[in-house]
């Protein structure tokens, strides 16, 4: 078993296939941070926030930068802890 979890982005449109790669991380015991976006473009959009995220981290910043994100653009986003 895995005792840091994993980051994974999983970009797929169809939500039996989400639930198919969900259980089989389920199956391997492996402890997962997954968020799913449906297309190329919202993958695009959330790889953009996480690079926000981590940069105002590092210079301690908390306010958002509307340069890098939209709020309209994460509507499909979903994250799940398994």
């Amino acid at each position: 078993m895995n005792a840091h979890p994993m980051k994974i982005l999983l970009v797929e449109e169809n939500e039996d296939d989400i639930l198919l790669e969900q259980e089989a991380l389920a199956d391997v015991k492996l402890v997962n941070l997954m968020s799913v976006v449906r297309d190329g473009e919202e993958a695009m959009a959330y790889l953009r926030l996480q690079l926000h995220c981590e940069r105002s981290a590092d210079r301690d910043e908390t306010a958002p930068d509307d340069r890098y994100f939209e709020a309209s653009q994460f509507a499909a986003l979903s994250t799940t802890i398994f």
